[in-house]
This record gives C-alpha cells, structure tokens and sequence, in this order.
C-alpha cells in the first residue's frame, strides 16, 4: 500500500503531488519494471535474469541538492548470488549530480510537516521548505 500527498511552498505556491510506496500492481518483476523509468527499465530489461531477486522499496522521492528540484520515482535493487548488481538513481537533468534519495515510505509523514531530517527545499524560490497541505492518500 503507498501513500499520496500534496507538497506546497507558502511563500511562492510552488506545488508538487506525491506518491510514496508500492502498490499491488508491483507484485510481479514486469509490473516492478515496467514502474521505473524508461532509462531504468532499458537498463534493468538488458541484465535481468530469472535467478536474480528484485528488492523494491516503491515510489520514493529525490531531491537535487543543488538546484533543488524534484523527482517522485520508482526506487529498486536488482541482486545475485546476495550481492547488488544494479540499483536505480537520480541524475538531476539540469546540474548532472546525483539526487538525494529522500524517502520510500515512511509513517512520520503526517498532513501538515515533512520530516525535519529530509529538509526539503523549494525548487521554485529554493530557499523554502515545503509542507504537506493535502491530505494523505491511501492508494494501491
């Protein structure tokens, strides 16, 4: 089951909906792939075996610690043999620098504040944090 949320800048209403988690379409390793992005699945599609296990953690969120944009995608890891041969990541499209991967699925988040931990800023103004305005959404 995930979870679903507005996220809002008061300063200059900047506004972001969010998806967090995995829901039962991601019970199969197609539907799992066919969840991530198309760089992703390409990638995934050229080194997936039958024998490797598929670790997901659902839609999660990243943000670029530089301009601070936004990105709400599907986080995996592929593994053989117990060791880890591809997992997913974020390059910001604009600075070229890895996104920082925010959270999965996490029960601290409530209506009205993201966790302090994650410090979002707002890729809009950039200097504010964002909250959570919407009510949460259960979705599968």
């Amino acid at each position: 089951m995930g979870i679903g949320f507005g996220l809002l800048c008061e300063i200059c209403g900047y506004e972001k909906d969010v998806m967090l988690g995995s829901g039962f379409s991601h019970g199969d390793p197609e539907g799992i792939i066919e969840s991530c992005t198309k760089y992703d699945q390409i990638s995934i599609k050229e080194i997936f075996t039958d024998d490797m296990e598929i670790e997901q953690e659902g839609y999660s969120l990243y943000q670029c610690r530089k301009c601070f944009s936004l990105s709400n995608t599907y986080h995996l890891k592929l593994i053989k043999d117990g060791k880890e041969i591809y997992k997913t990541k974020r390059i910001c499209n604009i600075c070229k620098i890895r996104k920082k991967r925010i959270v999965a699925n996490e029960s601290t988040w409530d209506v009205y504040k993201v966790p302090e931990k994650y410090e979002l800023r707002c890729p809009k103004c950039e200097e504010n944090p964002l909250l959570i305005v919407s009510n949460q959404l259960m979705w599968d």
